[in-house]
């Protein structure tokens, strides 16, 4: 889009904090002279600078509408009076609320309590009741994110009943720049973005948290509420000791460190997201977040920060899957296009050098499946490929998934899987185990999986392995839903552009397991795991390497197999996977996922007619 220089106020004295300033302590709000609203087709609100603009320049500075702290044992609070805002050690020093409404409330001193007394009375009733059941009920994120939207409407109410002029328009760029619940009201929050199972969360959040009249005077509707918690997610800020953005980022870069709060910026909330931002953030002392130009920035060159420490998500898949989870968008900057075309011209290169991890789910090394499983393993190292392995039994791994799962959760709330599930992954607290195995399947750009047939279905460490590891929000409940896209998933997930593939062994005959077979087509049987598993968060799934009667075959039998199997695993980069119908590709109905009429071909039934070509075998 072309740049037009936007129409500035006439002879508007502007005042500019050059590279060497300090930012002031009485400060409330500065904006560069060159840093400019404008709107974008596709993005939406952006700024843009309009005039050259020189690195290490502080082109916004902005204050928090409400703010909560991270609480840890250890960490100092953060002064509930928000033109104070100071950190606050734990002891003795600290104010307290008169009325214990709260262990995370506390002032620097009483007079920092005396001016917070109408914007802490309105939340002061509310966390009396619902602070400690909501903290061992929901989790420590979901109370902090309840609480920082009971402050946000602390915050308003409180204005709502000022004539403080700190609330009035007084700065030049009053129109675009606006102050107070304003602001906050200009935030985007798109509904349609999140999904489902996220919105169901927050409507009952905001149903038994927020909608108490009792505690909380009824400012907005159930609606509005949701929105406006819509709007937390979207637009918080976390608080951290170093600033997010440095560039560049190598290996000797240091993190930005442990959030120690989270806050509400209104007007920065229009800085858009760069995996190779020109703009760093950082807040002071007072939890005024201060953003810095990181480099020389052109006179219509749009000014973006990053919405995530690029320090411990470097990669371009880390990256996209980041945003994809956490802000409900694949990251298209120009960062990420230049290496997704940089990884298209070099796809071939795959083969090469590809990343295979191999599971196994079978008790002896020394059985049939065993032996093909290191096999495989040989043969995929023989050939170049970066190998790792996961076998299960030798593991000894927890195939029950229980509260044991969720560190975090507490011992009196009820254990809704899912949901602990995701807060559990959201928040980085799942067992160690878990993020290892997780880890691997990011790393992988091919998954093998040996396992034996058991009972018509895999063994039941390895069915454990799937519950425990495919957690919600890393490979289910993600990606838009409406009324066109019913989340990413079946073709499009967390897995997109990976390779999966069964390596199963059998005790009957082929001829049990074939069309007219008693135990029914071994493609039938193999669906749930193949299309319910693997397809569903997103693998492209080879056709499964199946073995009938492996009681009965000798050593010469294995030799056999284990070469067939060798040279399916020298094309694993050419072999034409199984043609499943993508969800969101135009087969299926809206919103019941049901398949058009016509499209299933004459002779096709059962599971096949989700198989674009019916008469493609998932088996061997």
């Amino acid at each position: 889009m072309e740049f037009q220089k936007p129409r500035l106020p006439p002879k508007a004295p502007r005042s500019t904090l050059k590279p060497s300033n300090v930012v002031t302590h009485d400060l409330e709000f500065y904006v560069h002279p060159n840093l400019v609203p404008d709107q974008d087709p596709c993005k939406g609100r952006l700024l843009r600078a309009a005039g050259p603009i020189r690195e290490g320049t502080v082109l916004l500075v902005d204050t928090p509408y409400a703010i909560v702290p991270s609480v840890t044992s250890n960490e100092p609070l953060i002064c509930s009076n928000l033109s104070c805002s100071r950190r606050v050690p734990q002891n003795g020093r600290a104010v307290r609320c008169e009325h214990a409404c709260s262990k995370d409330v506390a002032w620097c001193n009483v007079a920092c309590r005396a001016t917070d007394k109408a914007r802490h009375d309105f939340e002061c009733s509310w966390l009396k009741k619902h602070a400690e059941p909501l903290r061992q009920k929901e989790g420590e994120y979901n109370f902090a994110t309840v609480w920082h939207v009971v402050r946000l409407l602390a915050t308003w109410n409180a204005e709502l009943h000022s004539s403080n002029a700190l609330v009035q328009q007084r700065h030049p760029w009053g129109a675009h720049f606006l102050r107070g619940w304003k602001a906050v009201d200009m935030c985007c929050a798109y509904l349609d973005s999140w999904p489902e199972v996220q919105i169901i969360h927050w409507k009952r959040l905001v149903h038994e948290y927020l909608s108490d009249a009792t505690v909380l005077p009824p400012l907005l509707s159930a609606e509005q509420m949701l929105l406006l918690l819509c709007k937390e997610e979207t637009n918080t800020f976390g608080l951290y000791p170093r600033a997010t953005g440095s560039q560049p980022v190598n290996d000797n870069a240091a993190p930005r460190g442990e959030s120690y709060g989270m806050a509400l910026y209104p007007r920065a909330a229009q800085f858009n997201h760069s995996c190779l931002p020109n703009v760093t953030h950082q807040p002071d002392g007072q939890a005024r977040m201060v953003y810095t130009a990181a480099r020389d920035i052109s006179k219509g060159e749009e000014c973006m920060i990053t919405y995530f420490d690029l320090t411990t998500h470097k990669d371009l898949t880390s990256r996209q899957n980041h945003t994809q989870e956490q802000f409900q968008f694949k990251c298209t900057c120009e960062r990420c296009l230049k290496e997704e075309a940089e990884e298209n011209i070099e796809s071939y290169h795959l083969l090469i050098n590809m990343k295979v991890l191999v599971v196994l789910a079978h008790p002896e090394p020394q059985s049939f499946n065993g032996s093909l499983f290191q096999m495989s393993v040989n043969e995929l190292e023989a050939q170049g490929h970066q190998v790792q392995t996961s076998d299960l039994y030798s593991m000894k791994w927890k195939s029950e998934i229980d509260r044991t799962d969720f560190p975090n959760l507490s011992t009196d709330a009820r254990l809704k899987v899912a949901y602990a599930s995701r807060d559990s992954y959201k928040t980085g607290n799942l067992t160690e185990d878990v993020k290892t195995e997780q880890e691997k399947l990011l790393w992988a750009d091919m998954v093998l999986i040996h396992f034996p047939l058991w009972w018509y279905t895999m063994p039941a460490i390895l069915k454990g392995w799937v519950e425990r590891v495919f957690s919600m929000g890393f490979t289910y409940g993600v990606g838009e839903h409406s009324e066109k896209h019913y989340g990413d998933r079946y073709g499009e997930g967390v897995f997109a552009g990976k390779r999966a593939m069964l390596v199963v062994t059998i005790g009957g005959r082929e001829e049990h397991y074939s069309a007219r077979g008693i135990a029914g087509h071994i493609d039938d049987l193999l669906y749930p795991i193949n299309h319910g598993v693997l397809y569903y968060p997103g693998f492209q799934v080879l056709p499964s390497h199946v073995v009938y009667q492996t009681d009965r075959l000798d050593q010469a039998g294995f030799e056999k197999e284990a070469e067939t199997l060798r040279e399916k695993l020298r094309h694993l980069d050419t072999i034409e996977p199984i043609p499943y119908r993508p969800q969101n590709g135009g087969d299926y109905e809206m919103p019941t996922l049901t398949l058009k009429p016509g499209l299933e071909g004459k002779n096709a039934t059962g599971f096949s007619i989700h198989i674009r070509d019916s008469g493609a075998a998932e088996g061997k």
